[in-house]
């Protein structure tokens, strides 16, 4: 048994149902338990071997096309990721121990009715308002400057973005309207206000039933290049996410929610914080990084998956993580290379191991992460460079570059009294 774990965990079956966003986790897993699944949501009417395969080949995993056959087996679901609430709840209805946000998932899928509750206990949730169709969304961005276009549960058809004016944005939207089709003029967005001269910061943590463990991970993102990450008791975290997290508390016990937990917001220079949006998944970055900081996962898990809610152990203080972007497997399988020693710090998405090479499926630029941990930010900084420097692929790159960005907004925080 390793060293700090509650049981060992030799013995036990554990399968994570994923869309292969979180293939990482089932071979962190694997390290110490018995028998690790990987199902990935596959099936569809034309299935296609970009997504059958994802999982097949990974040491340490099995790869399974559906995991009903073997439920008597397994004794820990684990779903890291949104979309999956009522398979949950069926699941623990049979009995399973499962780790997950169960309709949980609602506070990031459902945007305007997460913003309302947001409200009702007492939060800010911004300058926001829900338009529907292109035709409203034209006209409010026509007067309104400076905002963001978010869509609630089909993030597929569209990240959020940045609506600087009308005629910046009128392109973009262009390009929606043609991919929606005749379904144009029944989207609904929520639209917010920029929040100016504001630093953003999250709870980068987890929650079991509204409970929150006593340490946790603080950290500040370069938006989807780069994290940062400093382990902290919980009543170090600053005061605004404090607040936040106990203002959602009742709501989260409400829906029997267990699994990773962001609250976003920005905090203005007044101290206000203007909360984002919660995000009830895995959170990307940081969760590849955290599978390295904190050495408990099992139990988190496990006894997370019963409502009992576990302290993180960590392996070192501070955390760095890099993502990892391929423009060429947007269309295309990518090959990536790195040395064998460094199979711990390279998570990577949606891929398969075969003939010993991994390969990344065609679908997404961001194809993982470059993950380190370290005494100080430092040495958690200059691995992760050094490690992101053996990666080998067509068009893979990182941005080490984000950490200038984020030591930005360190002493933007300092300025208002958090220090990082």
């Amino acid at each position: 048994m390793r060293r700090g774990l509650l049981q060992e965990y030799g013995s036990k079956t554990v399968c994570v149902i994923d869309f292969g966003l979180f293939l990482s986790f089932a071979q962190t897993l694997s390290r110490d338990f018995g028998r690790v699944m990987y199902y990935n949501r596959w099936d569809s009417a034309f299935p296609e071997t970009t997504l059958r395969c994802i999982g097949e080949g990974v040491p340490g995993v099995e790869m399974v096309e559906d995991f009903w056959p073997y439920l008597d087996e397994i004794d820990l679901f684990i779903i890291l990721d949104v979309y999956m609430g009522e398979l949950q709840l069926h699941l623990e209805s049979l009995g399973k121990r499962v780790w997950g946000s169960r309709r949980g998932e609602e506070l990031e899928t459902k945007r305007p009715h997460s913003k309302r509750l947001l409200e009702s206990v007492g939060l800010n949730a911004g300058d926001w308002t829900e338009v529907t169709g292109m035709t409203e969304l034209r006209a409010y961005l026509k007067g309104h400057e400076e905002q963001y276009v978010k869509i609630s549960s089909t993030r597929g058809d569209a990240e959020t973005f940045f609506a600087k004016n009308y005629k910046n944005i009128e392109p973009r939207l262009d390009e929606l309207a043609a991919k929606l089709g005749p379904y144009k003029e029944k989207m609904k967005y929520v639209v917010e206000a920029k929040i100016p001269d504001a630093v953003e910061v999250a709870y980068d943590g987890y929650t079991v039933d509204g409970m929150f463990p006593n340490a946790t991970c603080f950290g500040i993102e370069a938006k989807s290049r780069g994290y940062l990450g400093h382990f902290v008791e919980y009543h170090e975290l600053p005061e605004q996410l404090i607040v936040m997290n106990a203002a959602v508390a009742p709501t989260l016990k409400r829906y029997g929610y267990r699994n990773f937990f962001a609250m976003e917001a920005r905090i203005t220079k007044d101290g206000v914080a203007h909360v984002i949006d919660p995000a009830c998944r895995a959170g990307s970055p940081p969760s590849e990084m955290l599978q390295e900081m904190y050495t408990n996962l099992p139990d988190i898990f496990w006894y997370g998956g019963e409502g009992i809610c576990i302290d993180p152990l960590p392996k070192a203080e501070w955390g760095a993580e890099l993502m990892i972007h391929a423009t060429w497997a947007e269309q295309n399988w990518l090959e990536i290379e790195f040395p064998k020693r460094y199979a711990e710090n390279v998570k990577l998405r949606n891929f398969c191991v075969i003939d010993g090479k991994h390969y990344v499926t065609p679908g997404a630029v961001c194809v993982g992460a470059v993950v380190a941990t370290g005494a100080t930010k430092e040495e958690a900084q200059e691995t992760v460079k050094k490690i992101a420097k053996e990666l080998d692929g067509y068009t893979v790159e990182t941005e080490p570059e984000a950490f200038d960005e984020i030591e930005t907004e360190a002493e933007k925080l300092k300025e208002l009294g958090i220090t990082f």
